[in-house]
């Protein structure tokens, strides 16, 4: 008896050690397998990737953009819609007059003002510098597309705006040019901050010497009662910590 309980003993340990083992080697096995699949596809995802990385570097050579062409989204028609121009009613007041702003302005605001003053000072003298060209200006018939959102198989007529910002030449001189500022409707946030930038833009950029704001909207145009208001850069200073309109305004009209 005690034979055949020895052997029945031996004969399980047996068995335990080639299920352990095989389970040790079915983990290890996988294990591996696992690690083979990812570092295959880690193969496949870098050669994925070099190959787009060609195919744009190809394409940018040709001077296409990157990204896949898509024949499902396309724009045959452009309808340019173009605002009346004032240059288009009036004689320029001096061929080719070249477009740069007036002032540098440094970066501090401390040294911002400064400038700004003495670029006053300077200009009431008439000893004004050659002023600091755009780093970028724009075409006349630069547009920008109204509708960029696009849809498969959608329309493939479009429409566009003239695109607004510095030209390289100026139809009028600024000079010579006494400008107004008119606030009228309802009102947005922000506001002040336009009338500030407008003002600030038309004296340092530009040269301007006469701004004009109109107050009470359309009617200062035509009401005494609303007498205009000078602007400079020291009236508007700080009107953008207020609220609503610095001009004030007025809804209704007329026609200029």
């Amino acid at each position: 008896m005690s034979s055949t309980s020895s052997n029945q003993q031996t004969a399980l340990y047996c068995t335990m050690a080639a299920l352990t083992t095989a389970i040790a080697t079915y983990h290890i096995t996988k294990t591996l397998t696992k690690k083979q699949e990812q570092e295959r596809a880690l193969k496949q995802a870098n050669a994925l990737s070099m190959e787009k990385a060609n195919k744009t570097k190809s394409q940018i050579d040709k001077g296409l953009p990157p990204g896949t062409l898509t024949e499902a989204m396309k724009i045959d028609q452009v309808y340019l819609w173009e605002l009346e121009d004032l240059k288009h009613r009036f004689p320029s007041t001096g061929e080719g007059i070249e477009n740069v702003m007036q002032v540098h302005l440094p970066t501090t605001q401390a040294a911002r003002r400064a400038a700004l003053k003495a670029s006053m000072a300077t200009r009431k003298n008439n000893k004004a510098k050659a002023g600091t060209p755009y780093n970028k200006v724009i075409g006349e018939k630069d547009a920008i597309i109204a509708d960029p959102v696009r849809k498969p198989n959608g329309t493939t007529v479009s429409r566009a705006y003239i695109r607004a910002g510095p030209r390289e030449k100026l139809h009028f001189n600024p000079r010579e040019v006494r400008a107004a500022i008119v606030t009228c409707g309802g009102l947005c946030p922000g506001l002040n901050n336009v009338v500030r930038s407008l003002t600030n833009a038309l004296f340092h950029l530009y040269g301007a010497r006469k701004v004009t704001g109109i107050a009470g909207g359309y009617k200062g145009f035509y009401d005494p009662e609303y007498p205009p208001i000078d602007l400079t850069p020291e009236v508007v200073e700080f009107i953008h910590h207020q609220g609503g309109t610095f001009l004030s305004s007025s809804r209704g009209g007329f026609d200029l």
